[in-house]
């Protein structure tokens, strides 16, 4: 394991990046798949997380797309 946070700490220093964490990108991926309209549960799975609550707190969507849903939904009914 010490191995692999050495790596990390390397690319870190080399890209610049600062103290992002593994557990940064977990959110960031979910929050991308969320954003490309991918359904919790395919997210939670792709996560390796069983319960759907802790997949939507990893998936986080800014407000455009939260307003391109409501419109959607608006539009719908």
């Amino acid at each position: 394991m010490s191995c692999i946070r050495h790596l990390w700490k390397t690319i870190l220093e080399r890209a610049e990046l600062g103290k992002l964490r593994f557990h940064d990108l977990r959110h960031t991926f979910a929050s991308h798949a969320g954003m490309s309209k991918e359904i919790l549960p395919m997210i939670g799975r792709l996560l390796g997380l069983a319960n759907h609550q802790s997949t939507a707190r990893c998936a986080n969507l800014d407000d455009e797309h939260l307003l391109d849903a409501a419109q959607q939904v608006g539009n719908a009914v």
